[in-house]
């Protein structure tokens, strides 16, 4: 860029609009750009019409006249004080300077008195397709000229449109390469298959065909199909379904999308689809958007599979089966199970109870025990397992029940699981269980908040169930013959810890 003449400021004044007006010339983002030959064109084209040694496409910003294109000129900008482009964008119109020497705002400009010695001025505005003044196209002399006729403005005024159009079309195109690049990242980005096809019709107007225009880099990897663009379905299947050609055809007829999964036996994959029209209905195209099922439905089908063996196997070995529902603190029980429990036939479902608690407890270990066992297997194949450990801690009040059945489940298993019941009391092995270091905790009392959330922080989720009740026995003694019954108002009074020491009479109690 050749550096700037030295030159005294212009007083010039600031368009009404301008914040707005510089917001719509940064738009179009052309700004110290290199040059283009279209623009580069008209500017010669400006100077050849009207004989002038010099054209300029000046554009305007906040402190400069920057030359998108310069014809017989040397510098690539001026200040914004400095140019005779700011007065322009005052006003709409063409603005004219006859002799900038003889003009009381230009005579002391440096490029009126020095190099190149600016006479004639004439500059048509850049008005943006929403009415915003950018700058000018302007020619320019070093003799002084007559104003031009009023076809010569309209020519200019005309010359000035046509750089502005360039504009438009040099910021369109910039913007459809944005969404293209935007569109072929979102299209070779996504998880799934994505491909664009044109459905292909027989002699009666049935589809019957469809061609790939278009294919991700995801979709052979789902499909296993190569080079599919530009051949059809069948080129690539050829005993491909007619059920999912009828299903394309169906959205391209109608226009309503379809979400369907269905299997391709020709392929032997099962797909999740989505599929929708695309462009105008005459053209044929639409996009189908898709996930590879497969290994889903099998894993579902194996799934169904083995709760069938289950179901017969629980049938042949006449195993009973119980479902605790928490909500309800209910047990559900089927035939085998009533039958087991000595319950009656339309005992279905049965509040728990200390009757079948202790079965409950002896089922639960039973089920962790298994889980241990399946864990292990999977990791610790063809080698000898270890005894299983099942821990169990907490309250003493529980401990003769859980020891008495860990004991009768151990004999049951004989030497392959080892049962441990320590007595950590209830906040003691809430604890240790919270931390993930025992399996079952025994509690006289419901968890707290603290404790649930310690849980809840170490990912522990666990259930309760209520195996006995605990009960407080009162003995009179024999010649007490007057305290025939006791409120539980008065046993607090005897027993809360502020009547320690203090309450050691009957008649503190009850006076009368």
């Amino acid at each position: 860029m050749t550096d700037q003449l030295p030159q005294k400021s212009l007083t010039t004044l600031i368009p009404a609009n301008e914040t707005e007006r510089l917001a719509a010339l940064h738009r179009y983002k052309i700004l110290d750009t290199p040059p283009e030959a279209a623009f580069d064109r008209i500017a010669a084209l400006a100077a050849r019409l009207f004989q002038m040694p010099t054209a300029l496409i000046s554009l305007v910003d906040e402190s400069r006249a920057w030359f998108k294109s310069r014809y017989g000129f040397d510098w690539q900008e001026m200040a914004h004080d400095a140019t005779l482009c700011s007065f322009a964008l005052l006003d709409d119109d063409v603005f004219i300077v006859p002799n900038a020497q003889q003009d009381d705002r230009f005579a002391c400009n440096g490029f009126v008195l020095g190099e190149p010695g600016v006479r004639f001025y004439a500059g048509a505005p850049l008005l943006s397709h929403d009415g915003f003044n950018l700058g000018t196209l302007c020619v320019i002399d070093t003799q002084p000229r007559d104003p031009l006729s009023a076809e010569q403005q309209a020519t200019l005024v005309d010359l000035a449109a046509m750089v502005v159009d360039e504009l438009e079309l040099r910021l369109a195109t910039h913007k459809t390469a944005q969404s293209e690049e935007k569109y072929r990242t979102l299209f070779e980005s996504k998880g799934e298959g994505f491909c664009i096809c044109e459905m292909l019709f027989d002699g009666n107007g049935e589809p019957h065909d469809y061609r790939f225009l278009e294919v991700n880099s995801v979709f052979e990897q789902l499909t296993g199909l190569e080079q599919a663009t530009g051949k059809t379905i069948r080129e690539l299947v050829p005993n491909f379904e007619a059920a999912w050609i009828d299903i394309y055809g169906r959205v391209v007829q109608t226009g309503e999308p379809v979400r369907v999964e269905n299997k391709s036996p020709a392929m032997n994959l099962w797909f999740d689809v989505n599929a929708f029209l695309i462009g105008e209905a005459q053209s044929h195209q639409f996009a189908v958007l898709f996930t590879n099922i497969t290994e889903r439905k099998r894993t579902e089908q194996a799934l169904r599979e083995s709760e069938e063996r289950s179901v017969l196997a629980i049938r042949v070995a006449q195993l009973g089966t119980w479902r605790y529902v928490l909500a309800t603190n209910l047990v559900e029980l089927d035939a085998r199970m009533r039958e087991i429990w000595g319950e009656p036939e339309d005992a279905v479902v049965l509040p728990l109870s200390t009757k079948n608690s202790s079965a409950l407890v002896f089922d639960l270990l039973l089920v962790i025990t298994s889980c241990t066992a399946v864990s292990s297997t999977s990791n610790q194949s063809q080698q000898k397992l270890s005894p299983q450990v099942v821990k169990i801690d907490g309250s003493s009040t529980v401990f003769p029940i859980t020891d008495a059945i860990a004991k009768d489940f151990q004999k049951m298993q004989g030497n392959n699981v080892k049962v441990t019941v320590a007595i950590s009391g209830t906040g003691g092995g809430f604890k240790k269980f919270c931390a993930g270091k025992t399996d079952i905790s025994n509690a006289s009392r419901p968890i707290l908040t603290a404790e649930f959330k310690a849980c809840n922080s170490s990912s522990v989720r666990y259930i309760e169930r209520t195996i006995a009740y605990d009960a407080l026995t009162l003995v009179v003694h024999p010649e007490n013959t007057w305290a025939k019954s006791l409120t539980t108002t008065e046993l607090k009074k005897i027993w809360e810890p502020l009547a320690q020491g203090k309450i050691t009479r009957w008649k503190q109690v009850r006076p009368d």
